[in-house]
Protein backbone atom coordinates (compact mmCIF):
# COMPACT_ATOMS: atom_id res chain seq x y z
CA UNK A 1 0.00 0.00 0.00
CA UNK A 2 1.78 3.60 -1.32
CA UNK A 3 0.56 6.94 0.01
CA UNK A 4 -2.28 7.33 -1.99
CA UNK A 5 -3.81 4.28 -1.10
CA UNK A 6 -3.55 5.08 2.51
CA UNK A 7 -5.29 8.61 2.26
CA UNK A 8 -7.69 7.01 -0.25
CA UNK A 9 -8.70 4.32 2.54
CA UNK A 10 -8.88 5.95 5.68
CA UNK A 11 -11.19 8.76 5.36
CA UNK A 12 -12.21 11.43 2.72
CA UNK A 13 -11.12 14.38 4.41
CA UNK A 14 -7.08 13.06 4.35
CA UNK A 15 -7.01 13.93 0.67
CA UNK A 16 -8.38 17.19 1.06
CA UNK A 17 -6.07 17.79 3.87
CA UNK A 18 -2.80 16.88 1.50
CA UNK A 19 -4.13 18.79 -1.86
CA UNK A 20 -4.95 21.89 0.75
CA UNK A 21 -1.55 21.85 2.59
CA UNK A 22 0.36 25.03 2.78
CA UNK A 23 3.20 23.78 1.18
CA UNK A 24 3.29 22.46 -2.26
CA UNK A 25 3.27 18.28 -2.35
CA UNK A 26 3.97 16.23 -4.96
CA UNK A 27 4.50 12.01 -5.12
CA UNK A 28 7.27 10.61 -6.82
CA UNK A 29 7.48 7.02 -7.55
CA UNK A 30 10.84 4.84 -7.64
CA UNK A 31 11.50 5.36 -11.09
CA UNK A 32 11.35 9.44 -10.62
CA UNK A 33 8.35 9.64 -12.60
CA UNK A 34 5.81 11.85 -10.60
CA UNK A 35 2.23 9.86 -10.02
CA UNK A 36 0.29 12.72 -8.04
CA UNK A 37 1.24 16.63 -7.15
CA UNK A 38 -1.92 19.25 -5.17
CA UNK A 39 -2.86 22.07 -6.01
CA UNK A 40 -0.13 24.58 -4.58
CA UNK A 41 2.84 22.32 -6.46
CA UNK A 42 0.82 22.40 -9.83
CA UNK A 43 0.67 26.17 -9.38
CA UNK A 44 4.60 26.54 -8.36
CA UNK A 45 5.21 25.18 -11.68
CA UNK A 46 3.14 27.30 -14.07
CA UNK A 47 0.99 24.56 -14.89
CA UNK A 48 -1.91 22.41 -14.61
CA UNK A 49 -2.09 19.25 -11.78
CA UNK A 50 -2.24 17.12 -14.86
CA UNK A 51 0.98 18.22 -16.73
CA UNK A 52 3.22 17.37 -14.05
CA UNK A 53 2.18 13.43 -14.09
CA UNK A 54 4.12 11.02 -15.30
CA UNK A 55 6.70 13.75 -15.89
CA UNK A 56 10.60 12.51 -14.75
CA UNK A 57 11.44 14.47 -11.69
CA UNK A 58 14.35 16.00 -13.31
CA UNK A 59 12.37 18.05 -15.70
CA UNK A 60 11.35 20.42 -13.07
CA UNK A 61 14.02 19.63 -10.58
CA UNK A 62 17.63 20.03 -10.66
CA UNK A 63 19.29 16.85 -9.69
CA UNK A 64 15.91 15.73 -8.62
CA UNK A 65 16.25 12.23 -7.70
CA UNK A 66 19.66 12.67 -5.93
CA UNK A 67 17.78 15.09 -3.84
CA UNK A 68 15.15 13.72 -2.54
CA UNK A 69 17.23 10.44 -1.42
CA UNK A 70 19.27 12.62 0.45
CA UNK A 71 17.31 14.13 2.06
CA UNK A 72 15.00 10.93 2.82
CA UNK A 73 18.29 9.67 4.05
CA UNK A 74 19.54 12.08 6.03
CA UNK A 75 16.16 13.32 7.59
CA UNK A 76 17.37 17.41 6.45
CA UNK A 77 15.86 19.82 3.98
CA UNK A 78 17.63 20.80 1.00
CA UNK A 79 17.38 23.62 -1.21
CA UNK A 80 17.86 22.79 -4.77
CA UNK A 81 17.04 24.67 -8.19
CA UNK A 82 14.13 24.32 -9.82
CA UNK A 83 12.88 24.57 -13.04
CA UNK A 84 8.86 25.90 -14.05
CA UNK A 85 7.46 24.09 -17.35
CA UNK A 86 7.40 27.26 -19.16
CA UNK A 87 11.39 27.50 -18.13
CA UNK A 88 11.77 29.60 -14.83
CA UNK A 89 14.10 28.75 -12.95
CA UNK A 90 13.77 29.19 -8.79
CA UNK A 91 15.08 27.72 -5.41
CA UNK A 92 13.31 25.48 -3.37
CA UNK A 93 13.85 23.65 0.12
CA UNK A 94 12.38 20.36 -0.17
CA UNK A 95 11.37 17.11 2.29
CA UNK A 96 11.39 14.03 1.74
CA UNK A 97 9.93 11.21 2.93
CA UNK A 98 9.57 7.34 1.66
CA UNK A 99 7.11 4.71 2.24
CA UNK A 100 7.60 1.27 0.03
CA UNK A 101 7.71 2.28 -3.17
CA UNK A 102 6.81 6.09 -3.04
CA UNK A 103 8.48 9.07 -1.87
CA UNK A 104 6.27 12.02 -0.25
CA UNK A 105 8.02 15.62 -1.51
CA UNK A 106 7.04 18.64 0.47
CA UNK A 107 8.57 21.80 -1.38
CA UNK A 108 8.69 25.68 -0.46
CA UNK A 109 9.49 28.76 -2.95
CA UNK A 110 12.69 29.84 -1.24
CA UNK A 111 13.95 32.29 -3.85
CA UNK A 112 14.00 35.56 -2.22
CA UNK A 113 15.37 34.79 0.60
CA UNK A 114 18.39 32.81 -1.55
CA UNK A 115 18.61 35.51 -3.25
CA UNK A 116 19.16 37.66 -0.17
CA UNK A 117 22.13 35.10 1.20
CA UNK A 118 23.79 35.07 -1.85
CA UNK A 119 24.18 38.93 -1.80
CA UNK A 120 25.24 38.24 1.37
CA UNK A 121 27.82 35.85 0.61
CA UNK A 122 28.95 37.71 -2.32
CA UNK A 123 29.00 40.75 0.39
CA UNK A 124 31.06 38.85 2.61
CA UNK A 125 33.29 37.81 0.17
CA UNK A 126 33.93 41.18 -1.29
CA UNK A 127 34.58 42.74 2.17
CA UNK A 128 37.50 39.94 2.85
CA UNK A 129 39.21 40.87 -0.47
CA UNK A 130 39.01 44.31 0.44
CA UNK A 131 40.68 43.84 3.31
CA UNK A 132 42.86 41.43 2.12
CA UNK A 133 43.79 44.32 -0.59
CA UNK A 134 44.46 46.73 1.81
CA UNK A 135 46.54 44.73 4.23
CA UNK A 136 48.82 44.03 1.10
CA UNK A 137 49.34 47.62 0.46
CA UNK A 138 49.82 48.38 3.74
CA UNK A 139 53.35 49.47 3.26
CA UNK A 140 52.40 51.50 0.34
CA UNK A 141 50.13 53.53 2.55
CA UNK A 142 52.79 54.16 5.49
CA UNK A 143 55.76 55.34 3.72
CA UNK A 144 54.46 58.46 2.74
CA UNK A 145 53.35 59.20 5.85
CA UNK A 146 56.37 58.68 7.32
CA UNK A 147 58.41 60.63 4.98
CA UNK A 148 56.24 63.53 5.55
CA UNK A 149 57.13 62.83 9.71
CA UNK A 150 60.45 62.28 9.36
CA UNK A 151 60.97 65.66 6.89
CA UNK A 152 59.10 68.08 8.48
CA UNK A 153 60.37 67.14 11.35
CA UNK A 154 63.96 67.47 10.00
CA UNK A 155 62.97 70.95 8.43
CA UNK A 156 61.64 72.66 12.18
CA UNK A 157 65.06 71.07 13.63
CA UNK A 158 66.90 73.32 10.91
CA UNK A 159 69.04 70.21 9.37
CA UNK A 160 68.49 72.95 5.42
CA UNK A 161 69.12 75.93 7.54
CA UNK A 162 67.05 78.03 9.67
CA UNK A 163 63.23 78.74 9.90
CA UNK A 164 61.30 81.54 10.66
CA UNK A 165 58.01 81.65 12.51
CA UNK A 166 55.55 81.43 10.03
CA UNK A 167 57.43 78.46 8.14
CA UNK A 168 57.82 76.85 11.85
CA UNK A 169 53.61 77.12 12.04
CA UNK A 170 53.22 75.44 8.84
CA UNK A 171 55.64 72.71 9.25
CA UNK A 172 53.71 71.63 12.45
CA UNK A 173 50.49 71.66 11.13
CA UNK A 174 51.89 69.20 8.08
CA UNK A 175 53.75 67.21 11.18
CA UNK A 176 50.86 67.13 13.20
CA UNK A 177 48.14 66.27 10.40
CA UNK A 178 50.71 63.48 8.93
CA UNK A 179 51.13 61.73 12.63
CA UNK A 180 47.18 62.33 12.71
CA UNK A 181 46.86 60.47 9.58
CA UNK A 182 49.93 57.95 10.21
CA UNK A 183 47.48 57.15 13.16
CA UNK A 184 44.46 56.63 11.14
CA UNK A 185 45.71 54.37 8.85
CA UNK A 186 47.74 52.29 11.40
CA UNK A 187 44.38 51.39 13.21
CA UNK A 188 42.35 50.88 9.68
CA UNK A 189 45.33 48.77 8.47
CA UNK A 190 44.70 46.64 12.00
CA UNK A 191 40.95 46.92 11.92
CA UNK A 192 41.30 45.73 7.94
CA UNK A 193 43.70 42.87 9.10
CA UNK A 194 41.66 41.65 11.69
CA UNK A 195 38.71 41.00 9.44
CA UNK A 196 40.53 39.39 6.71
CA UNK A 197 41.56 35.72 6.03
CA UNK A 198 45.46 36.64 6.73
CA UNK A 199 44.96 36.80 10.48
CA UNK A 200 45.74 33.56 12.33
CA UNK A 201 45.59 32.80 15.77
CA UNK A 202 49.08 31.06 17.82
CA UNK A 203 48.32 29.90 20.81
CA UNK A 204 50.65 29.04 23.53
CA UNK A 205 52.04 29.41 27.33
CA UNK A 206 53.40 32.13 28.15
CA UNK A 207 53.34 34.99 31.53
CA UNK A 208 50.41 37.12 31.42
CA UNK A 209 51.64 39.22 34.23
CA UNK A 210 54.91 40.17 32.56
CA UNK A 211 52.68 40.77 28.78
CA UNK A 212 50.65 43.07 30.78
CA UNK A 213 53.48 45.01 32.30
CA UNK A 214 54.84 45.37 29.25
CA UNK A 215 52.85 46.74 27.33
CA UNK A 216 51.72 48.79 30.24
CA UNK A 217 55.01 50.31 30.35
CA UNK A 218 55.16 51.69 26.56
CA UNK A 219 52.50 54.19 28.07
CA UNK A 220 55.24 55.49 30.33
CA UNK A 221 56.01 58.84 29.04
CA UNK A 222 52.73 59.39 28.36
CA UNK A 223 50.85 58.87 31.50
CA UNK A 224 53.52 61.12 32.57
CA UNK A 225 53.65 63.88 30.74
CA UNK A 226 49.76 64.37 31.25
CA UNK A 227 50.58 63.37 35.24
CA UNK A 228 47.91 60.75 35.70
CA UNK A 229 48.32 58.47 38.19
CA UNK A 230 48.37 54.88 37.12
CA UNK A 231 46.82 52.07 39.13
CA UNK A 232 47.77 48.41 38.70
CA UNK A 233 46.89 45.64 40.31
CA UNK A 234 47.22 41.74 40.02
CA UNK A 235 46.74 40.36 43.96
CA UNK A 236 43.82 38.91 42.97
CA UNK A 237 45.17 36.65 40.23
CA UNK A 238 45.95 33.15 40.92
CA UNK A 239 47.20 31.65 38.26
CA UNK A 240 49.82 34.11 35.89
CA UNK A 241 50.81 31.10 33.25
CA UNK A 242 48.17 31.13 30.79
CA UNK A 243 47.64 29.67 26.88
CA UNK A 244 46.47 32.19 24.49
CA UNK A 245 47.63 34.28 21.86
CA UNK A 246 50.66 36.39 23.51
CA UNK A 247 50.74 39.05 20.79
CA UNK A 248 46.73 39.25 20.32
CA UNK A 249 46.65 39.95 24.06
CA UNK A 250 48.97 42.75 23.93
CA UNK A 251 47.27 43.97 21.04
CA UNK A 252 43.91 43.85 22.63
CA UNK A 253 45.52 45.47 25.80
CA UNK A 254 47.11 48.01 23.77
CA UNK A 255 44.57 49.40 22.06
CA UNK A 256 42.17 49.37 25.61
CA UNK A 257 45.13 51.67 27.16
CA UNK A 258 45.57 53.78 24.37
CA UNK A 259 41.86 54.10 24.50
CA UNK A 260 41.85 55.16 28.02
CA UNK A 261 45.05 57.41 28.24
CA UNK A 262 43.83 59.91 25.18
CA UNK A 263 40.49 60.05 27.24
CA UNK A 264 41.94 61.00 30.37
CA UNK A 265 43.11 64.51 31.11
CA UNK A 266 43.52 64.40 34.71
CA UNK A 267 42.76 61.58 37.15
CA UNK A 268 44.29 58.03 37.18
CA UNK A 269 44.27 54.84 34.83
CA UNK A 270 43.57 51.85 36.49
CA UNK A 271 44.14 48.48 35.26
CA UNK A 272 43.57 45.07 37.24
CA UNK A 273 44.22 41.66 36.20
CA UNK A 274 42.59 38.92 37.91
CA UNK A 275 40.09 35.41 37.37
CA UNK A 276 36.75 35.96 37.23
CA UNK A 277 33.97 34.70 38.98
CA UNK A 278 32.33 32.04 37.76
CA UNK A 279 28.63 33.75 37.09
CA UNK A 280 30.60 36.47 35.49
CA UNK A 281 31.62 34.35 32.85
CA UNK A 282 28.69 32.40 31.99
CA UNK A 283 26.84 35.89 31.72
CA UNK A 284 29.28 37.25 29.13
CA UNK A 285 29.87 35.57 25.43
CA UNK A 286 32.81 33.99 26.44
CA UNK A 287 33.68 30.30 25.18
CA UNK A 288 32.95 27.87 27.94
CA UNK A 289 34.70 25.36 29.38
CA UNK A 290 32.97 21.62 30.23
CA UNK A 291 34.67 21.46 33.00
CA UNK A 292 34.28 24.95 34.53
CA UNK A 293 37.16 26.46 36.69
CA UNK A 294 37.81 29.54 38.05
CA UNK A 295 41.58 30.24 37.06
CA UNK A 296 40.36 28.95 33.51
CA UNK A 297 39.90 32.39 32.84
CA UNK A 298 41.18 35.80 33.13
CA UNK A 299 39.71 39.26 33.52
CA UNK A 300 41.39 42.44 32.20
CA UNK A 301 39.72 45.60 33.76
CA UNK A 302 40.77 48.99 32.54
CA UNK A 303 39.19 52.08 34.03
CA UNK A 304 39.89 56.01 33.58
CA UNK A 305 38.48 58.86 34.14
CA UNK A 306 38.43 60.81 31.08
CA UNK A 307 35.49 62.75 29.42
CA UNK A 308 33.85 59.09 28.82
CA UNK A 309 31.19 58.05 25.92
CA UNK A 310 27.82 58.81 25.62
CA UNK A 311 25.05 56.26 25.95
CA UNK A 312 24.36 56.90 21.41
CA UNK A 313 27.79 56.51 20.90
CA UNK A 314 27.73 53.10 22.99
CA UNK A 315 25.34 52.43 20.58
CA UNK A 316 28.21 52.71 17.54
CA UNK A 317 31.04 51.99 19.58
CA UNK A 318 31.76 49.11 17.43
CA UNK A 319 30.66 49.95 14.19
CA UNK A 320 32.28 52.20 12.23
CA UNK A 321 30.42 52.23 9.25
CA UNK A 322 27.37 53.27 10.75
CA UNK A 323 28.90 56.88 11.99
CA UNK A 324 30.13 56.98 7.88
CA UNK A 325 26.82 59.11 7.25
CA UNK A 326 27.34 60.80 10.53
CA UNK A 327 28.23 64.17 11.11
CA UNK A 328 30.51 64.30 13.76
CA UNK A 329 33.19 61.79 12.00
CA UNK A 330 35.93 62.04 15.35
CA UNK A 331 33.68 59.22 15.90
CA UNK A 332 34.91 56.50 13.27
CA UNK A 333 38.48 56.54 14.58
CA UNK A 334 37.66 55.67 18.00
CA UNK A 335 34.83 52.96 16.35
CA UNK A 336 37.83 51.39 14.48
CA UNK A 337 39.51 50.84 17.13
CA UNK A 338 37.14 49.43 19.37
CA UNK A 339 35.82 46.94 16.11
CA UNK A 340 39.42 45.85 16.28
CA UNK A 341 39.68 44.92 19.63
CA UNK A 342 35.97 43.23 19.54
CA UNK A 343 37.25 41.38 16.95
CA UNK A 344 40.47 40.17 18.10
CA UNK A 345 38.71 39.39 21.41
CA UNK A 346 36.17 37.12 19.70
CA UNK A 347 38.82 35.72 17.72
CA UNK A 348 40.50 34.50 21.50
CA UNK A 349 36.65 33.27 22.17
CA UNK A 350 36.57 36.29 24.55
CA UNK A 351 34.03 38.55 25.37
CA UNK A 352 34.27 42.21 25.89
CA UNK A 353 32.17 44.43 27.58
CA UNK A 354 31.92 48.51 28.14
CA UNK A 355 30.15 50.84 30.45
CA UNK A 356 30.82 54.45 30.75
CA UNK A 357 29.31 58.12 31.91
CA UNK A 358 30.20 60.92 30.25
CA UNK A 359 32.85 63.36 32.19
CA UNK A 360 32.73 60.30 34.66
CA UNK A 361 35.01 57.97 32.82
CA UNK A 362 35.15 54.64 30.85
CA UNK A 363 35.31 51.11 32.01
CA UNK A 364 36.45 48.59 29.94
CA UNK A 365 36.12 44.64 30.63
CA UNK A 366 37.86 41.63 28.61
CA UNK A 367 37.25 38.10 29.62
CA UNK A 368 39.69 35.23 27.43
CA UNK A 369 39.47 31.77 28.13
CA UNK A 370 43.22 30.48 28.91
CA UNK A 371 43.34 27.18 29.52
CA UNK A 372 44.59 24.29 27.01
CA UNK A 373 41.42 22.11 25.83
CA UNK A 374 40.84 19.72 23.72
CA UNK A 375 37.43 21.13 23.35
CA UNK A 376 39.08 24.24 22.45
CA UNK A 377 39.69 25.77 19.02
CA UNK A 378 40.54 29.00 18.04
CA UNK A 379 40.12 28.20 14.33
Amino acid sequence: MNFLDIFATSNINSMEVLKNLPDAVIVVETDNRISWVNNKAARMFHCFERDLIELPLEEILVEGSDIIRESFYKHKSIVTAAITLDNEEFFVEISARKYEDQYLVTLRDVTKLTNIYSDIEQNGKFTKEKNLMICKLANDFKTPLHSMIGFSQALKDGVCGDVNEKQTKYLNIINKNAKDLSYFMEKFIEFSYAESSLFKTNAKIFDCLVALQSVIREFDDEISNKKLVLDFKSYELEKKIIYCDETVFKSIVRNLLKAAVSATSAGFVSVRISNPDLEEVKESNAFLYRDLHKTSYIKIEIKDTGVGISESELKTIYDPYMLLDSANKKGISRAIVFATIRTMVKKLKGAINITSKVMKGSDYTVILPVEKDKEFDYE
